[in-house]
């Protein structure tokens, strides 16, 4: 877990060396600033979990913390005031404005040390909770997006058996009901992985590691993809050079592959085709997903793997998208140390380079 930032204000150096001295036995990353000026500057371009301000220095404590509370980063970060003891009007006063907490002078280390451990371990708690909570939304998300495209498939050949029975035209219901049982049945796996995948998906390393055939990996989801494929007739070309052995956790990959492959689908126009083509060296692996579809401007690839400038629009059949499928793309290949790159221009197509070290 990441260390607890505290930012302290004090115009008195001694103040401040004494109560870093005291925080040495907890795991906090202090800055420790005499100016109230250059700490607001500091606020410019970082956030602090927890603020110390002297109330009395040259500039008002109370000012300090509305100027940091200006900026970006640190509007509504908890802040705890220094005071003397017999500072009655500014003590209420700072009540008055909601601080968190009082530290008063002459300072008593263990006081002190208490007081900052215990709302540095609620603030610790608080960074645990919002990721958590960020996770947990990043899942049902993720679950959204990877469900979408498969359901499509099995209502597009749910209306085409039921326009079927209705006009009687021919007997192809067996195939239509062939298809439909099979796309649940990959729908069913594919759920299971998103579930085993959201088991672990905070953790920097890799839930399992084997060593796996990419070509069996890419032939799995290129057949699981196929009834979707086929809905707008589009042919998907795939060269494979050999049978590079990567090693890695077979779902999260099957799920990386799902995602630029559906979205090659999603973005190529009727009757277009994909080229998958996989090339090797003494290191790596390296996958080309190439497609003639819309493609993309330049702002749409600034902002591609960006979590706060997600790309969303609708394919070439009105196919709507969440825009996280490849961020879950892009943090799936930093866990297996590979790198993806994008080469694509509006109205001539995409393509997607994946890098994976090979076993």
């Amino acid at each position: 877990m990441e260390n607890v930032k505290i930012l302290i204000v004090d115009d008195k150096q001694e103040n401040l060396n004494l109560i870093e001295k005291v925080l040495e036995g907890l795991s906090l990353e202090i800055n420790s600033f005499t100016d109230a000026g250059e700490a607001v500057l500091k606020c410019q371009d970082t956030k602090f979990d927890l603020l110390i301000i002297d109330i009395r220095m040259p500039i008002i404590g109370f000012n300090v913390f509305n100027k940091i509370s200006e900026t970006d980063l640190n509007n509504g970060v908890p802040v705890i005031y220094l005071a003397e003891k017999t500072d009655i009007p500014n003590i209420e006063l700072a009540y008055s404005k909601g601080c968190l907490d009082l530290i008063l002078r002459p300072f008593r280390a263990d006081e002190l040390f208490s007081k900052i451990s215990i709302h540095t371990k609620l603030q610790s708690q608080q960074k645990e909770l919002r990721s958590l909570i960020n996770a947990k939304e990043k899942v049902l998300s993720m679950v959204a997006h990877e469900l979408r495209s498969p359901f499509n498939a099995l209502i597009g050949f749910s209306d085409l058996l039921m326009n079927n029975y209705k006009s009687n035209e021919d007997d192809t219901n067996e195939f239509f009901m062939e298809k439909i049982n099979s796309i649940s049945n990959q729908t069913l796996g594919l759920l299971n992985d998103l579930l085993n995948y959201s088991l672990h998906q905070q953790d920097k390393i890799l839930a399992s590691s084997d060593e796996l055939s990419l070509k069996s990996v890419l032939d799995g989801v290129c057949l699981q993809l196929k009834p979707i494929g086929n809905l707008k007739e589009i042919c998907m070309n795939k060269v494979v050079e050999g049978d590079p052995i990567i090693k890695g956790d077979k779902a999260m990959l099957a799920t990386l592959f799902r995602n630029l492959i559906s979205n090659a689908i999603k973005f190529t126009p009727q009757k277009g085709a994909i080229n998958l083509n996989v090339l090797q060296n003494e290191q790596e692996v390296n996958i080309k997903i190439a497609d003639k579809g819309v493609g993309m401007n330049e702002e749409e690839l600034r902002n591609l793997f960006k979590m706060d400038e997600r790309v969303t629009k609708k394919g070439t059949n009105n196919e709507v998208g969440s825009g996280y499928g490849l961020l879950l793309v892009k943090e799936i290949i930093d866990k297996h140390k590979g790198s993806i790159s994008v080469d694509s221009k509006k109205g001539e197509g995409t393509t997607f380079t994946v890098n994976l070290p090979l076993s």
